[in-house]
């Protein structure tokens, strides 16, 4: 591969190395907010609030994928991309980039020009959740059972290894700053 496609693949592996640091806070946040030496700590309205927190970013990191896929998606090794095909295919299912767009980020909805109620978000919500919002942070990364192509976890930190697999991109690639020199 040529060097600017290196320098890309660079860029894609460094995000995805994010996301799955997003992915796996967002969803353990919420574990750890039911451990019974924290849940019996915190009240519902705190609990209510850092679901909502976690849930955001978790949709936000989610719909980034997206965005990374049709930006990288002609760099992402042969074998798997099938697998990132259809993990976008299934994002876009659940619309979770219309969430992002429509409620995670917004308050206002300029399409009917008034807030966007609770029954509006809750609805949108249950068709990023599939109907089940256990399974749905499952999906996204179940820490006694990732497995590639079943986890979103598992999905990125594939793609990412086969990255720099293909690339021959190094820790120091990964983790130098960018913008520092």
């Amino acid at each position: 591969m040529n060097r600017p496609d290196r320098g890309r693949a660079i860029e894609a592996a460094r995000l995805l190395n994010e996301f799955v640091g997003d992915l796996v806070v967002g969803t353990r946040t919420l574990d750890l907010l039911e451990a019974p030496n924290i849940k019996s700590i915190v009240t519902d309205a705190f609990r209510t609030t850092m679901t909502r927190m976690c849930v955001s970013h978790l949709v936000v990191t989610l719909s980034k994928w997206q965005e990374l896929y049709d930006r990288y998606k002609a760099l992402i090794p042969s074998d798997v991309r099938e697998a990132c095909r259809d993990l976008r295919k299934e994002l876009e299912r659940r619309d979770v980039r219309g969430f992002r767009n429509k409620a995670a980020g917004h308050i206002w909805d300029s399409d009917t020009k008034r807030p966007i109620s609770g029954s509006e978000v809750d609805s949108r919500l249950a068709t990023i959740y599939d109907g089940n919002f256990e399974h749905f942070l499952l999906w996204i990364n179940d820490p006694d059972s990732n497995q590639f192509p079943h986890n979103v976890v598992a999905i990125v930190e594939h793609v990412r290894n086969r990255l720099r697999a293909e690339f021959n991109i190094t820790d120091a690639d990964l983790f130098s700053d960018p913008i520092r020199p």
